[in-house]
């Protein structure tokens, strides 16, 4: 069985779950895929009645864990889907190859005729949180670097082909695509390719409602940032001031190396990106560590929970925003600091402490690999605020400065990597499985 082309993780559910939303905005895209998911595969193939849709809604509108691909027969019809998308991705690939390269004939309306169509795949996958095959990746991302004009047609790695082919024939003996995959001397022309896309609603036209999904196809293109971004990696060093030791070796050389393999391996762009993350969440850390110090030595003499817990959640929308972004929401550590400020768990000094010591722990552990000095256990108290009280205007106007620090850094990274984000990346780096 193939299941393992689509499958969701409770962790990638929750990464669009914003706090005292009545919907959150993956269950609003939940709750849009179920009213559609029978137009994507036509009237003659409903796979799901009115009934079983109905059922779904209401336990998407109630549950926080509810997994789109739960269901056995949409995620049996989706897994049937991802096979048709490669066997098209297939098509489009021989295309390029026998009729554009061997041919020395680069046919830029037939690319991005394609782009489109495939981007359209992936924007699904993105919009429901689902995983596929990496020869879709694979696919779009060498459609995009030819008509970025970032590869040159002898760099594109044509031996992917044989391995997209030998999934759509075990995908066949499995019963998942209707007919065997063509072979290279006898692949579709360009109208049987916009055919199938039609048929798909990939291309021409498709349902108006799709538009709402298809929205996302630029998501998908992952390569965008990298390719764009003339100052590289500097865009997400963290301030000087900031960390004035910061060593810049290690992004440098995840970059570097992205720069020298990306055309023979596309899913290097991962670690590129997993150090950006890694970036990112040192300077989160960091200043979660500050706040928390600064309460420490606020509440030194006294703790009062109503305005601890006021200057406690100052930074909570930025963090959530930054574990949206960054698909770390629902994972650990990241998930005990947000959902410990979310949910009132620091009650009194102690517990701060303990909070305190694991987020310096989380810090230090980034800080070791960029040969940044660690945050000691020295560090956190300082004798003279029990002689000398903090003011409490005072303090919170540092913790606001942290939360805008924090905030600018976070927009920083944002754009740099714009329009792409971790979640797509993610989906992107379960796709590189042995198929």
């Amino acid at each position: 069985m193939i299941h393992h082309i689509i499958y969701q993780t409770v962790f990638l559910v929750f990464l669009y779950q914003l706090n005292c939303q009545p919907l959150t905005r993956q269950c609003e895209r939940n709750a849009y895929f179920l009213s559609i998911v029978n137009d994507i595969f036509g009237p003659k193939n409903c796979i799901l009645t009115d009934k079983e849709i109905q059922s779904l809604l209401k336990n998407n509108e109630i549950n926080e864990k509810f997994l789109i691909f739960g269901n056995d027969k949409l995620k049996d019809k989706m897994c049937k889907l991802g096979c048709k998308y490669t066997e098209l991705c297939l098509y489009i690939m021989y295309y390029i190859k026998y009729d554009m390269v061997n041919k020395n004939n680069i046919q830029y309306n037939a690319l991005w005729l394609f782009k489109v169509i495939v981007h359209r795949m992936l924007s699904i996958y993105y919009y429901t949180i689902g995983f596929t095959t990496n020869g879709i990746w694979y696919t779009s991302i060498t459609i995009n670097a030819l008509v970025e004009k970032k590869i040159s047609p002898e760099n594109i790695n044509f031996e992917f082909i044989e391995i997209m082919f030998d999934f759509c024939m075990q995908s066949f003996c499995q019963n998942n695509l209707q007919y065997p995959p063509k072979r290279h001397n006898n692949y579709p022309d360009l109208d049987t390719i916009k055919e199938i896309s039609t048929q798909l609603k990939l291309y021409s036209n498709y349902p108006v409602e799709f538009n709402k999904i298809y929205q996302y196809e630029d998501v998908s293109n992952v390569y965008s940032f990298f390719w764009d971004n003339n100052d590289g990696y500097k865009t997400f060093i963290p301030p000087k001031e900031l960390f004035p030791s910061y060593d810049e070796y290690h992004i440098a050389q995840t970059y570097i190396t992205v720069c020298t393999y990306w055309k023979t391996d596309y899913f290097k762009l991962w670690i590129y990106t997993d150090a950006i993350k890694r970036n990112l969440l040192l300077v989160t850390y960091y200043y979660l560590a500050q706040h928390s110090i600064c309460l420490i030595n606020f509440f030194l003499n006294a703790f009062d929970p109503v305005v601890f817990l006021d200057l406690f959640k100052i930074p909570l929308n930025t963090i959530t925003e930054i574990g949206v972004f960054s698909s770390e929401l629902f994972i650990k550590p990241f998930y005990d600091y947000a959902n410990d400020m979310k949910n009132d768990k620091i009650i009194n000094q102690q517990t701060l402490m303990m909070y305190t010591t694991k987020v310096r722990g989380s810090f230090n552990i980034l800080a070791n690999n960029f040969k940044i000095s660690n945050i000691k256990n020295t560090d956190i108290i300082n004798n003279n605020s029990s002689k000398n009280p903090l003011k409490y205007s005072d303090v919170k106007e540092l913790l606001l400065s942290y939360d805008s620090n924090l905030q600018k850094y976070f927009e920083n990274v944002k754009r740099g990597m714009a329009p792409v984000d971790f979640v797509v990346l993610k989906i992107f780096k379960a796709s590189n499985e042995k198929l």
